[in-house]
């Protein structure tokens, strides 16, 4: 009883310990808070010396310190998934039977299959599930009662989902499974359950294949602009702006932000260039040679989603993966006073960071912002918020906050769209027509955009009322937001389908309010006398 006690039931209050980590905290949203940001940080401190051991990782730091154009995000992003697939290096995880691997990721699964079903995902709904067909390759390749039952529960339950490529992907599952003429059969009925109407078509079509062409289409001009390097490791979400097309199309969008590739060789493209593309190489090498009853799901949810982009889709696949790679046959790693000094050195290195990154977080978090930005004076987000806070008291260091921000992270548009709001505040129209028409190139004619452009322009009548009309027409309650100096810009944007831009840092902190009262209050007549004109010829 006590041997059961001191194996079983530890065991599995430490692995649920460990999935705990891969659903909350190594999530977006999890990460986002400032406690769950200190809970992966211990974590991924505990797991940096497992990887810091190999050529690899430094190659991987030292490109991402020279070439980066987040270097701030990257060098973060690069540690923390380093660390969390350092985990699945780890003995007690490596050293498991592979029985007792699939159960414990099995169990899982289900759980995060039934949040999903629940709309309970605390990352994009449906990306961590990405991997069960990887798994099921991997782990049920048996062909027994227990592979075929497996085989058909899967099948039954991943019909309901909503990515359509972990059907896709399921189905290549079968083509070492099954024999050839049974395989057809079955993979049209699943197909025809799966698009069991025609919305369901239509629905694969414009949301899920046009978005994509689109996407891919972007992504290969970014590569263009930085072949060699990229863009950054982990930065797609604030570097892809300038490189995005527009359309009328669900998922381009002028609302809709992109927060990766879609994939996975066109992401590592453009946040890492040729070398990304290398990398990817020597993932789908590794999987060919130790694990290649997975190599053919993995290929289908690479090319049509980006399955490795959120640290928990990293950690999931790691303990997935890791396991079956046979990592010292490489001889890659450092041995004798180089193992030791790079483990001491990537430990001061990471400690220093991830303490600055989580006092900044907090104070962020807390609202005192002076702090935060002392704490991580590197991070654009606090200098921003800080910027826009201070738009109606301070307004000469609301500019150089603003500025500071833009600097940091040149790419994102809502940045331009109050450094714009601060250079009027200071009466600079004509640089603040200027920043709004890069906001405007990055992000597409939004609504907030198209009204400050019409403020920039106020002493020139005809253009005022041309783009004021236009926003006005577009969005009547347009004319509530300009009354309620309050009103929150986080609010004003993810009201039109959600934004990356203000939660792209993984940061929950103070309400920022748009800067448009600010401008409709010193000259009321002329709004006003325009939003009637506006409602007459409407109505």
């Amino acid at each position: 009883m006590t041997r059961l006690y001191n194996g079983n039931v530890l065991n599995i209050i430490l692995s649920c310990l460990v999935f705990s980590v891969i659903y909350l905290f190594a999530s977006p949203q999890g990460a986002a808070f400032w406690w769950g940001h200190l809970i992966l940080s211990g974590f991924c401190l505990f797991n940096l010396h497992r990887v810091s051991k190999y050529y690899l990782f430094w190659f991987f730091l030292l490109i991402i310190i020279i070439f980066s154009t987040a270097l701030r995000f990257s060098i973060e992003h690069f540690l923390i998934i380093s660390s969390l697939i350092g985990f699945s290096l780890s003995p007690w995880w490596q050293n498991k039977a592979k029985k007792e691997r699939r159960n414990l990721v099995l169990i899982f699964f289900l759980l995060l299959y039934i949040f999903d079903l629940r709309q309970l995902a605390l990352s994009e709904q449906g990306a961590l599930i990405l991997w069960f067909p990887v798994f099921l390759a991997l782990y049920y390749n048996q062909k027994n009662i227990s592979g075929y039952a497996s085989r058909a529960l899967a099948g039954i339950a991943l019909i309901f989902s909503k990515k359509t490529t972990v059907i896709l992907a399921y189905l290549s599952t079968l083509v070492s499974f099954f024999k050839t003429q049974y395989l057809i059969l079955i993979a049209t009925i699943i197909l025809a359950l799966s698009f069991a109407s025609i919305n369901r078509v239509i629905h694969f079509l414009e949301i899920s294949l046009l978005p994509r062409l689109h996407i891919w289409q972007s992504c290969l001009h970014g590569w263009l602009a930085k072949p060699f390097f990229g863009h950054g490791f982990g930065v797609f979400a604030i570097s892809f702006a300038p490189y995005r097309a527009h359309d009328d199309i669900h998922g381009a969008m002028v609302h809709q932000q992109v927060s990766h590739g879609h994939n996975l060789f066109t992401h590592f493209l453009f946040e890492q260039g040729l070398l990304g593309l290398a990398l990817c190489v020597l993932i789908f090498y590794l999987v060919y040679k130790y694990a290649r009853d997975a190599l053919l799901p993995l290929l289908v949810i690479s090319l049509f989603d980006a399955p490795l982009v959120t640290y928990n889709q990293y950690f999931l696949a790691a303990l997935i993966l890791m396991p079956e790679f046979k990592w010292e046959e490489l001889k890659q790693s450092l041995t004798g006073p180089a193992l030791k000094f790079s483990r001491i050195a990537i430990h001061i290195f990471a400690t220093v960071l991830f303490s600055c990154s989580v006092m900044g977080h907090y104070h962020y978090y807390k609202g005192t912002l002076d702090k935060a930005i002392k704490w991580d004076p590197y991070h654009s987000l606090y200098h921003f918020t800080r910027g826009a806070l201070t738009l109606n008291t301070r307004i000469d260091q609301s500019l150089i906050d603003l500025k500071r921000a833009v600097e940091l992270s040149p790419n994102v548009a809502f940045y331009y769209g109050f450094l714009a709001g601060a250079q009027l505040a200071n009466k600079q129209s004509s640089a603040a027509d200027k920043t709004i028409d890069r906001a405007i190139a990055l992000d597409g004619e939004e609504i907030y955009w198209i009204t400050i452009k019409a403020f920039a322009n106020y002493s020139d009548q005809k253009t005022f009322d041309h783009y004021f009309s236009r926003a006005i027409k577009a969005k009547p309650e347009l004319v509530e937001i300009i009354q309620k100096p309050n009103y929150s810009s986080d609010a004003a944007i993810s009201s039109q389908g959600g934004d990356a831009r203000v939660t792209a840092f993984y940061r929950h902190g103070p309400s920022i309010p748009l800067p448009l009262p600010y401008f409709a209050k010193g000259m009321p007549e002329r709004v006003i006398n325009l939003i009637d004109s506006v409602k007459i010829n409407r109505d």
